[in-house]
């Protein structure tokens, strides 16, 4: 992997990206076990694919410890009679990577360089936390707030308010030590506005009202003194001279004034909502509880009529009018998730029990509400080989009879029946249907790509779930290889040369979208050919498109070119953002031009 396009991947790195990061670095080959060591010692994050390699806190300890003895190294590969470790220092924790052997510590070595670059950019390394805490279930989240501790900021203490306000959901055997934890942090923060919410804390224990440990307590009251230290000093003023203001003067001053907001900006979906002029005013009058007693009823109105981005975009607007309105949010989410989830049947929670086992109550929710639900009679095709499909289809009923295609004749793959998905070999990767799917009477509920990738910016870390949950799922690739079959009639030849493309229009017009790319294999039918690209979404564009390649050939010859179809396109290099896409010719190579192509190539 070159370092040009190593540095592209990570221009594209944000603050959800670091679960992803480690979950691919986790399915490499040689790879045994990844870990996120905290500074204080604790496990962040940990992917066993070795299961005698099994991590733990105390395992956890020791390596903290042998980090400790070795005056805590910026980089280290350390051998044990487990196997190879390599240790990488970035400011939110050590990453550790188990490993049987070395082949991949080259390219791990580069990523964990460009992953440490980035956190320590601005705040991205105090995001990645908050993001992985919110995450995290009860039992994890200490650990989370006692790293955030030394990068406590606004940010992080206002996150910790909102928990503490929300710890009735936290479970009792976590929640003291969560709420300990919190107020430490919030101490470290230097924001002295979260000293009145503090305090208030305090003013319900004493009255009993929510009575607290001592330990918790105590740490509320040390942490109001830190906060004290921080408050802003307030500076006398002189009395400024007095200078006469001349029209020339004026006329200056008006051509440097800045326009002062009148108040936050109201999103998008909200802009001709009737109440919107008159909760501006009062945002804008010093009346803001007002206005949020007026969001939060059209919140409620919103969420019994089932208007859920409306409700949401109101829940968004709220916070930007007053960041403080923690409990007004809460009961916003409350009312938002609520709705959501009273329309969902138990029947549907029993169906699809193995995806409420992996994901959290509100990505669950979130799941069904990005699907759309359609019953499909007896012999109705739900999709066709080689038919470009970009959804995945979840059988909540019924059967469906998959098949492939094989020389005319359709030929019996296997019965999904309730509780089983469809689609799931080619979802993920995009890639044309390789066999078809046939109703036998069914009710299915079928996901959007597009709606994932909503899905995956309200909860980072979803699609790879879903993806590991279709992992463990027969596909039909395996059952025409049980078979012995193969829908691949033209012989592939491997070479490893340089081609151009460009994409076209429907009517095969140019477009202005060019690009270069490494040939992986090529046939007198199709190619693959990789490319790099900072963002997944860059290349999933090109699937279902068509193309036209220009291939090198001789020194003599001009270049082969040939239109074709994207069929697929697919993960490469997992940590590189390298994507391999695979073409389909409008017409064959003669022998010939293949011959010389695959020669001058070699």
């Amino acid at each position: 992997m070159d370092k040009t396009n190593t540095t592209l991947f990570w221009k594209g790195f944000t603050n959800k990206a670091m679960i992803t990061f480690l979950n691919k670095i986790a399915k490499l080959a040689s790879i045994q076990n990844v870990l996120l060591l905290s500074h204080q010692g604790e496990m962040l994050f940990c992917e066993t694919n070795q299961p005698s390699l099994n991590f733990d806190q105390h395992t956890a300890s020791s390596l903290h410890t042998v980090i400790s003895d070795l005056k805590h190294p910026k980089t280290a590969n350390l051998r044990f009679k487990q196997g190879f470790f390599y240790l990488h220092s970035t400011t939110i924790g050590y990453i550790i990577i188990a490993m049987q052997d070395e082949k991949s510590l080259k390219i791990i070595k580069e990523a964990c360089q460009n992953i440490e670059k980035k956190l320590r950019k601005d705040t991205i390394g105090t995001r990645v936390l908050l993001n992985m805490l919110a995450k995290a279930n009860d039992s994890q989240k200490p650990p989370f707030i006692r790293a955030l501790a030394p990068m406590a900021d606004k940010d992080v203490a206002i996150a910790l308010m909102k928990m503490i306000s929300q710890s009735k959901s936290i479970s009792v055997d976590t929640r003291d030590e969560v709420l300990l934890v919190a107020c430490q942090t919030i101490g470290h923060s230097a924001y002295f506005k979260a000293t009145d919410y503090l305090n208030a804390l305090l003013t319900d224990h004493k009255s009993k009202k929510h009575c607290l440990d001592f330990f918790i307590v105590e740490a509320l009251q040390i942490a109001i003194r830190r906060l004290q230290q921080a408050k802003p000093q307030e500076h006398k003023t002189s009395q400024p001279t007095t200078t006469k203001n001349t029209p020339a003067k004026q006329k200056q001053q008006s051509r440097n004034s800045v326009p002062v907001p009148v108040g936050p900006s109201v999103p998008q979906l909200l802009e001709s909502l009737p109440e919107r002029r008159t909760i501006e005013a009062l945002a804008t009058k010093n009346q803001k509880p007002k206005a949020l007693k007026i969001i939060i009823g059209l919140i409620e109105t919103a969420a019994r009529n089932k208007q859920f981005d409306k409700a949401e975009a109101l829940q968004e607007w709220l916070l930007q009018i007053e960041p403080m309105a923690l409990t007004e949010s809460i009961r916003a989410a409350e009312l938002i998730e609520e709705s959501k989830k009273s329309i969902i049947d138990e029947e549907f929670y029993f169906v699809w029990k193995g995806l409420v086992k992996i994901l959290s109550n509100e990505e669950f929710i979130g799941l069904y509400h990005a699907m759309h639900s359609r019953v499909y009679a007896s012999g109705e095709d739900i999709a066709q080989q080689g038919q470009i499909q970009t959804e995945l289809f979840f059988v909540h009923n019924g059967r469906v009879q998959l098949y492939t295609l094989i020389e005319g004749r359709q030929i019996p793959l296997q019965i999904v029946q309730e509780g089983g998905l469809l689609g799931h070999d080619t979802f993920f990767e995009l890639s044309v249907w390789t066999n078809g799917a046939k109703s036998q009477g069914a009710k299915i509920y079928s996901l959007s790509f597009d709606n994932l990738q909503k899905l995956e910016q309200k909860f980072p870390g979803i699609e790879s779930k879903l993806s590991d949950y279709c992992s463990r799922l027969e596909t039909s690739t395996a059952l025409l290889l049980q078979m012995k079959r193969s829908r691949r009639d033209l012989e592939r030849k491997e070479i490893s040369g340089k081609l151009s493309f460009v994409m076209l229009r429907v009517n095969k017009e140019d477009t202005e979208v060019t690009g270069k790319g490494t040939i992986l294999d090529i046939s007198q039918g199709g190619l693959c050919f990789t490319v790099h690209s900072s963002k997944r979404k860059n290349t999933h564009h090109m699937f279902g498109r068509t193309i036209q390649i220009m291939i090198k050939r001789s020194n003599s010859n001009p270049p082969l070119e040939r239109t074709g179809k994207v069929l697929a396109v697919r993960d490469h290099d997992i940590i590189g953002n390298t994507y391999s896409v695979h073409i389909q010719f409008d017409t064959l190579i003669p022998g010939s031009d293949l011959r010389e192509i695959v020669s001058f190539n070699r």
